[in-house]
């Protein structure tokens, strides 16, 4: 029975000091914005089969900003409300994806993330979410973008606090942000029918992991194996282990030996 309760003491320690992350990054080398603030605008034309104007969809990302973003305070970024630009994004080609997205991004600016939507879905959004794609470049003239499916009402039939969490996860990719494995994170892979109000920690952890705050006294770096696996705190968090184990192992022989005297 003791050997089992120092067993159980070593497990709770490495279990409670390891924590391994659940985000992942939309490129194996992480891309991301070189800047610490960077602009959210919006296409000119209006998306009615997505149930929004121009100027009703600026009015949706400005709450992202507020509601979902700029509250990791871990993270050195925060996004600037922008405006309604005289880029359109109606006359886009059908295509992958990625294709969609490199015409979406030609039409902004370095530095700015560009949302708006397209009526050009068929191959786009052929995964079966068909509500919206967002993706970074990752060239050295910085940009984001977020194409929503103009082709159908699945954005319209949204509610609006779904269509802002929605937008945050795509925004999200547009940071450099890949999916999460966290079912409760705005960047888990699917919105479904829930409503992400609010932040998860693997959310904070992904985003500060793209923007950290630089530090003034050391330098550190962060490897990949690849990106669907993010590193995680796993050595320090044994090293912190193997440092606590001994004292409560020590802990415990006191508390035996105690024990024993009064049953002596």
């Amino acid at each position: 029975m003791f050997y089992f309760c120092k067993f159980f003491l070593v497990l709770v320690v490495i279990i409670f000091t390891t924590k391994i992350f659940a985000f992942t990054w939309i490129t194996p080398n992480g891309a991301h914005f070189p800047v610490a603030k960077v602009t959210l605008n919006v296409a000119n034309n209006n998306c009615p089969n997505a149930g929004v104007t121009a100027a009703q969809l600026l009015a949706l990302v400005h709450k992202v900003p507020t509601e979902f973003w700029n509250k990791v305070s871990t993270a050195n970024l925060q996004l600037v409300k922008g405006i309604v630009t005289t880029a359109s994004f109606s006359s886009f080609t059908d295509g992958a994806s990625s294709a969609v997205l490199t015409q979406a991004i030609a039409q902004g600016a370095a530095n700015t993330i560009i949302i708006g939507c397209s009526n050009k879905p068929s191959t786009t959004f052929s995964d079966g979410f068909t509500a919206a794609i967002g993706g970074i470049s990752s060239a050295t003239d910085v940009r984001g973008a977020v194409v929503l499916n103009d082709n159908d009402s699945t954005f319209a039939n949204l509610t609006e606090n779904q269509k802002v969490a929605l937008l945050a996860h795509e925004i999200g990719h547009a940071l450099g942000l890949g999916h999460s494995k966290d079912p409760v994170a705005v960047m888990y892979y699917s919105l479904g029918t829930k409503i992400q109000e609010r932040l998860t920690r693997d959310d904070f952890d992904g985003l500060t992991s793209l923007y950290p705050h630089k530090s003034p006294g050391g330098c550190g770096s962060i490897a990949f194996v690849d990106h669907e696996k993010p590193p995680w705190n796993g050595l320090g968090s044994l090293i912190l282990g193997a440092f606590l184990a001994p004292l409560l192992m020590n802990l415990v022989e006191k508390i035996k030996r105690r024990t024993t005297l009064r049953h002596g």
